[in-house]
């Protein structure tokens, strides 16, 4: 992976400019972006709600400014939208144009025409890391909105980016979402949740929801799983069908796609990260979940906090990289613990 590949870059344009967009396309995929304009589209879902989806999971926003652009409402509604998010603004002057309104004070990249133009990945990266800790983060009080949140994210995703080209799900956590029954009417729920066997039908059926979409994506892009699957506030009996549920998704995966790591800093800490799409991390942990859970769909942010797992937990020997070792290490782990607390129920 190089040092810009998968960079989401949002092209904004007049439709006198098509031919120029065109131009800064081809440019910016030539350097290793991936550009983002009105021509992903799906056919069927509102063109408004695209765009500002568009624009909210893109790494830089990039006004093509011209004598054109000046009078477009669409390209002015979009750098407004752009700036209320902190999206990074990178404005295209191309014709003798120059940033006016809101975007005034950014020095901009200057050319007659967009063939003209320099190397645009140092200023990108440079951008890109400049709001690496920008994001605004939305927050849901109680499990349920968390649970509602991670699908809605988790579907979104999945509905607008390819199945190649993204960055891996990472996640922290005891046993995490991949140990969640994949099925409402799963006999598991009776186990996994001793102290709530029964529990609301449309509360399984959301986190079944979550666990199938997150599975989804991690069988796609691949998953780092660190993981301490023990807690002792749950009975045994939980603690064993959480970890048989876990084992069941892992063996599912293809070796290369999973990598495990057992660790404490998982034992009180759940975070989840899905490529640079979005980073949720939640605090006061409960026995049926988690309370307040932060949210954030800022590009930049998100990377920065993909990385930042990378330098928490860096490769080596006690990654496990083949599905097998990882059951194994799993299963001894939990047999220790158990063993060490000697809870019979």
């Amino acid at each position: 992976m190089t040092r810009h590949e998968l960079l989401r870059v949002f092209i904004s344009y007049s439709r006198a400019d098509q031919h120029q967009a065109h131009e800064l396309e081809k440019k910016l995929e030539s350097e290793g972006f991936a550009p983002v304009w009105d021509s992903n589209n799906h056919a069927g879902e509102p063109f408004r709600h695209q765009i500002e989806r568009q624009i909210s999971h893109a790494h830089v926003f990039m006004p093509l400014l011209s004598k054109a652009s000046a009078t477009s409402k669409w390209v002015h509604n979009e750098i407004g939208l752009a700036i209320g998010r902190n999206v990074p603004v990178l404005p295209i002057c191309i014709e003798g144009a120059k940033p006016e309104g809101i975007v005034t004070d950014l020095q901009p990249e200057q050319a007659t025409k967009v063939k003209d133009l320099r190397d645009l990945r140092d200023p990108i990266e440079w951008l890109v890391c400049q709001h690496s800790n920008k994001g605004l983060y939305s927050r849901c009080e109680f499990v349920e909105e968390r649970t509602e949140a991670i699908v809605s994210h988790t579907e979104e995703i999945l509905r607008i980016q390819g199945s190649d080209g993204s960055r891996a799900m990472r996640h922290i956590a005891c046993f995490g979402s991949l140990s969640i029954p994949a099925s409402r009417w799963d006999r598991a729920w009776a186990k996994r949740n001793r102290r709530q066997p029964q529990g609301p039908t449309y509360r399984k059926e959301a986190m079944s929801r979550e666990r199938v979409l997150l599975g989804r994506y991690a069988k796609l892009h691949g998953c780092d799983l660190v993981v301490h699957p023990y807690h002792q506030e749950l009975y045994s009996t939980e603690i064993r069908m959480r970890c048989k549920l876990l084992v069941k998704f892992i063996d599912s995966c293809e070796d290369g796609r999973i990598r495990v790591k057992i660790s404490e800093f998982a034992e009180g800490e759940n975070q989840l990260i899905i490529g640079d799409w979005f980073h949720a991390v939640s605090n006061s942990p409960k026995t049926d979940g988690f309370r307040h859970t932060f949210f954030t769909t800022h590009a930049p942010t998100v990377l920065k906090q993909w990385q930042d797992f990378e330098h928490r937990f860096p490769g080596g020997s006690d990654w496990m990289y083949e599905k097998k070792e990882a059951i194994a290490g799993i299963k001894r782990f939990v047999k220790r613990k158990l063993k060490e607390h000697q809870d019979p129920t």
